[in-house]
């Protein structure tokens, strides 16, 4: 049903998108045509897709899981970063055999994440401190500090775009092979994906989180910890969050770049709505949104829709398809506020 549900929303989105572009004077089939082709026309494109899927999955998860405990949670974008400057540090100072050091790095940038979200975590589940707030704050304070990295801090004086010096050549991630462009980190983030499914249906934290979400009085009669339960939510949802960010650093730019992120952590919150939180969903999801990401740039070229309107568009698709579940979200938020611990 979720599958079904998540189906019609996305086709809904692409439909009032179409709309949209033929009311201001472009042709649907000619700027969707150029949208596809600019995702999937060539084999280098079709990498480019597969290599933006790798952040949004690993944010999609991290969102699922914390949706499936019913908190609005939204501070990926900075666990995002705060894993890309701490897989960037792991890979810059510290020496290691290779393989070695790309683990031990991979593990620092999901720790970089878990630890930024330590404190909403901490303050949400025992002190009932608003999450969706301190995830604002956070994001920006995170953004800026990476800023202050790339500009100041470990900036490469010889670099032609501002970033820091390069990572050692054993902390990187290596592609597939040399005839596949990709790295694999791209495996490990749809292992991830169906790791988190069996943990949320196979398990006892998983029924955990999932019965918190759904009724966390209910669950707190039962003799389930809920303040325990949300703070392991925390943990592990940031630790994905954290190799969505690492995975850019160590598998794509061997360095820490500017504002590298074009919102790769809200591509994952969406992504997780997308697919009802579903962790098996969460891939289908992830291709999509890499899809608009790599290919807009082929509907401005080829079909001259300005990028404005690109934008636009992805609004309108992403915001249709998400729908159904924040108002799923909102909706048990209400039922339980008087509630809330």
């Amino acid at each position: 049903m979720d599958v079904i549900s998540s189906i019609t929303s996305v086709i809904a989105g692409f439909g009032l998108g179409a709309l949209l572009l033929y009311l201001t004077g472009y042709s649907p089939i000619v700027a969707y045509s150029a949208l596809f082709h600019g995702a999937f026309g060539t084999v280098e494109s079709i990498f480019d897709t597969l290599t933006a899927m790798i952040p949004i999955i690993f944010a999609g998860l991290s969102a699922a899981i914390v949706f499936k405990a019913s908190l609005f949670f939204i501070g990926m974008e900075g666990q995002l970063y705060i894993g890309a400057i701490t897989a960037f540090l792991a890979g810059y100072l510290i020496s290691a055999p290779s393989g070695v050091h790309t683990i031990i790095a991979l593990i620092v940038g999901g720790l970089g994440g878990v630890l930024w979200g330590l404190l909403p975590g901490y303050l949400r589940a025992y002190h009932g401190v608003n999450e969706t707030v301190l995830a604002i704050m956070l994001n920006w304070i995170a953004i800026y500090l990476s800023d202050y990295i790339v500009e100041y801090a470990f900036i490469d004086p010889y670099a032609t775009i501002a970033r820091t010096y390069k990572v050692k050549p054993s902390a990187i991630v290596p592609d597939i092979s040399r005839d596949i462009p990709l790295n694999y980190m791209f495996i490990v983030a749809v292992i991830s994906s169906f790791i988190i499914g069996l943990l949320m249906y196979k398990t006892t934290l998983g029924f955990e989180i999932r019965s918190v979400g759904l009724n966390p009085i209910a669950s707190r009669i039962a003799g389930i910890n809920v303040r325990k339960t949300y703070f392991k939510t925390f943990i592990i949802s940031g630790f994905l969050a954290g190799l969505a960010g690492a995975s850019m650093v160590l598998g794509v730019f061997g360095s820490l770049v500017y504002r590298f992120s074009p919102g790769y952590g809200w591509d994952g919150i969406t992504a997780a709505l997308i697919a009802k939180n579903n962790p098996f969903m969460i891939i289908p999801a992830s291709l999509l949104l890499a899809t608009l990401r790599t290919g807009s740039i082929g509907m401005m070229l080829v079909a001259g829709v300005s990028n404005e309107m690109v934008l636009v568009i992805q609004g309108i698709i992403l915001i249709v398809a998400a729908i159904p579940e924040v108002y799923r979200m909102i909706h048990r938020r209400i039922m339980l506020r008087r509630f809330r611990l």
